[in-house]
């Protein structure tokens, strides 16, 4: 638990955020709770209300983790650029110092800010491994903690670095490749996840939901039913059920979060990222669902 929460307060800091983890994680149960109850007094129904705690609270936490992704990803994507620049430089007769300054010139995204922090270590007196390591402590990537554990390892065994990262920055290239590559040949079945889980299922459970509450009212209306207990009980299972679908949904939402998650990315944790999405629109398709259908047997009874 303690590794995770120095992990997140490094996340943190990256996005600028000045609270400590719990303080962050404390201010998104408020917010979520405020939610809850806003949804309790507009839809008056408790397993909305806890969803809605549950949802917003994810989203306040898992937004620092969607930036630093998004930033782990860009840097990924330009460092080979960067090491074939590097290696150009170094061939053609220029220092480690001269090639990080004029690659740094050069607008990689956010990689560029990590490698103006190895320039700067380098210009205070740091060796160039000592300098290099600190991309690894401000990028949370297995790819980047390879590519620079090699290139570190080559410069101690005394290997050319042009050379060296001539080559790298081509498996590099290749490593990112197969991630966008695993990414695109997923698309169809993560397709089909959301489509099943967050529109089909949904409609479905909202149209059984109208129907549920349409034939209690039949039954009531024309006298097929005359017993208090009888509609009262039928009242109750009608909210029974009522409460299973939305639950249903619930965890439905998250196992399908999980397993895209897994698919795209071979880290399921990151289905704290897609599930406040999946959630939400699961749920407004369900009511849309659910209105439109009550509009529409309105005229019946």
């Amino acid at each position: 638990m303690s590794n995770m929460l120095l992990k997140y307060e490094k996340i943190l800091e990256r996005n600028n955020i000045r609270l400590s983890p719990v303080a962050w994680i404390v201010t998104a149960i408020l917010f979520g709770l405020v939610a809850g109850v806003l949804v309790a007094l507009l839809f008056d129904n408790y397993v909305f209300a806890a969803v809605a705690v549950i949802a917003v609270g994810d989203i306040i936490i898992s937004a620092p983790i969607y930036r630093e992704n998004k930033r782990t990803e860009l840097i990924e994507k330009h460092f080979p650029s960067a090491l074939r620049e590097m290696s150009d430089i170094l061939k053609s007769g220029g220092t480690y110092e001269y090639a990080l300054r004029e690659i740094t010139l050069i607008d990689y995204g956010p990689l560029t800010k990590e490698l103006q922090k190895v320039l700067r270590r380098l210009e205070d007196g740091a060796n160039f491994e000592d300098a290099l390591l600190s991309i690894n402590e401000n990028v949370d990537s297995s790819l980047i903690r390879k590519v620079i554990t090699i290139i570190i390892d080559s410069v101690r065994a005394g290997a050319g670095l042009s050379e060296v990262l001539d080559e790298i920055s081509e498996d590099a290239r290749n490593l990112y490749k197969m991630q966008q590559e695993r990414k695109a040949k997923t698309t169809m079945q993560v397709l089909f996840i959301v489509a099943a889980g967050s529109m089909i299922a949904p409609a479905i459970f909202g149209l059984v939901n109208t129907l549920i509450s349409f034939l209690v009212s039949v039954s009531t209306s024309t006298g097929i039913v005359e017993s208090a207990k009888e509609i009262a009980d039928a009242i109750a299972s009608g909210e029974i059920i009522y409460n299973v679908l939305l639950f249903y949904l619930f965890f439905e939402s998250v196992i399908s979060s999980f397993i895209i998650a897994y698919m795209r990315d071979k880290d399921a944790t990151k289905g704290l990222l897609y599930f406040p999405i999946f959630v939400f629109v699961g749920f407004i398709i369900f009511f849309l669902a659910k209105y439109i259908t009550q509009i529409m047997l309105a005229g019946m009874l």
